[in-house]
């Protein structure tokens, strides 16, 4: 049952990166509508290059599903340097994070409990920033 669900979400992730890696690029739009095109099969890990303007968040369009005790690595530089929050919003909606200030990361974080998980990264800084990295999961 576990092999299927992650056969399906490696099938259904594998699409939406084919739809969505394009659309992962710096453009004057509104962070809340760009998609970080991030996932790959499932413990793979696939790059991303963004874009965030000053005091925004840009999240992934689609979740993935973790099952409790699960661990996501966030491994990723930015420029200029400032308070960055890299993390996931999980299924009641509450978004876990790692802060930032020195321009990378490279933090695993666990996840407590199944259910759909979305990547999100917030700007806190009062500068644009370019993000690149990875995320495995």
């Amino acid at each position: 049952m576990k092999r299927n669900k992650i056969c399906f979400a490696a099938l259904a992730v594998a699409l939406m990166l084919g739809c969505l890696y394009g659309s992962a690029c710096a453009v004057d739009v509104p962070a809340e509508e760009i998609s970080i095109a991030t996932f790959g099969v499932t413990r793979a890990s696939d790059s991303f290059h963004i874009t965030i303007q000053a005091k925004q968040k840009a999240h992934s369009s689609q979740s993935f599903h973790l099952t409790a005790g699960e661990t996501v690595r966030f491994n990723a530089s930015y420029t200029p340097d400032g308070s960055v929050d890299f993390g996931l919003i999980d299924p009641d909606g509450n978004f876990r994070y790692f802060n930032v200030t020195s321009g990378k990361i490279d933090k695993t974080m666990k996840v407590e409990k199944n259910g759909s998980y979305t990547l999100q990264i917030r700007n806190n800084s009062s500068k644009e920033i370019k993000v690149s990295g990875y995320v495995n999961y």
